[in-house]
Order: C-alpha cells, then sequence, then structure tokens
C-alpha cells in the first residue's frame, strides 16, 4: 500500500528532498484543483478570480508545509481556498486593481517608444477607465468578467470601454479612427 500524500510530503520535508516535495505539491494539484476551483467559483463571479484563488491557496501550501505538519492537504487546500476566495470577493470597489504599474508594464510591453504616447493618453482617463482598457487590451479579459471584477454590469463594461478609446484616440489625435 502506497502511504498517503501527507505521509510522503513529510518524509520528503523531513529528508529534504526538494524533487520528492515538488512532486508531492505536483500530484496535490492534480487531485484537488478541480474540487477547489468548483468551491472557489460558488463564492466568486469572475473564473479568473477563482482560478487565482486556488493557485493562492496552492502557494500557501507550499510555504506552510516546509513548516508545520499538515493532517490532511485535501481539508488545509479547501479551507485556504474558501478564505481566500471569501477575502476576494468581500474587497472594496474601489481597492480597483489597477495601479500605475500596470501602465508601466503595458507601455514596457514590446520596448517601443509609441507606447510612451499611449501611457500619456491613459494617464488622461479615470482610474476606473483605466483599469477596464488595461483588463480589456492587456490582460485579455471579455466585458462580462470586467464587469464582474469592477462591481458593474457587461454592458456599461462595455460601453465605458468604447468612450475610453474614444478619448485616448482623441488624446493620441488619432479620433478619425473608427472602432474595429
Amino acid at each position: 500500500m502506497t502511504p498517503k500524500l501527507e505521509d510522503r510530503l513529510i518524509a520528503a520535508i523531513s529528508n529534504g528532498d526538494r524533487d520528492s516535495i515538488t512532486l508531492c505539491h505536483e500530484e496535490a494539484f492534480r487531485l484537488y484543483a478541480p474540487l477547489l476551483l468548483f468551491i472557489a467559483m460558488q463564492t466568486l463571479p469572475c473564473a479568473i478570480d477563482a482560478e487565482e484563488a486556488v493557485n493562492e491557496a496552492f502557494a500557501s501550501l507550499m510555504r506552510r508545509s516546509s513548516k508545520a505538519k499538515i493532517s490532511s492537504i485535501k481539508y488545509y487546500l479547501v479551507q485556504t481556498v474558501k478564505r481566500i476566495a471569501i477575502r476576494m470577493r468581500d474587497k472594496p470597489i474601489s481597492a480597483v486593481e489597477y495601479n500605475d504599474e500596470m501602465i508601466t508594464e503595458f507601455s514596457q510591453k514590446d520596448g517601443n517608444a509609441e507606447f510612451i504616447d499611449i501611457e500619456t493618453a491613459l494617464s488622461s482617463l479615470s482610474q476606473e477607465e483605466r483599469a477596464i482598457v488595461l483588463y480589456k487590451d492587456f490582460y485579455g479579459y471579455k466585458f462580462k468578467e470586467i464587469g464582474e471584477k469592477l462591481g458593474i454590469s457587461e454592458n456599461s463594461a462595455s460601453s465605458k470601454y468604447t468612450r475610453s478609446l474614444s478619448k485616448t484616440r482623441a488624446a493620441l489625435g488619432l479620433s478619425e479612427i473608427k472602432n474595429k
């Protein structure tokens, strides 16, 4: 009979066997990720946020497993993903995950000098408008997901995106270019 995953992980940690620790974490991911995603989706309306909660739970397991004995990996992961999902759900809407680093990352994406103009144009938008443009164009979110993240409807996200693009084009002197 093979030892439980928890026992193998404890043995690998006590022996300092990094390869075995990694294999145990990978096995835990294969075994429990679908369940954890299902649990996170019960709390979070956005699939991207649910996946992020699952990834955070596994990162927590990796950090914690070397410090403390975990009697049940499944129980630990389930409780952790629930706690993370609730924290993410209850995050105030005013704490939009936009910051100046997003624009800097976007402007340096291709190392192109033209992005400096785009950065300037984006800075003329409101924080919410910038977040919508960056979520859509840089991160590839759908309007439904953007709406869920920002607490607005899908249609509002779409119309604010269109208005934001118009403002950005005007700031760049490209007003005559129509939306795709």
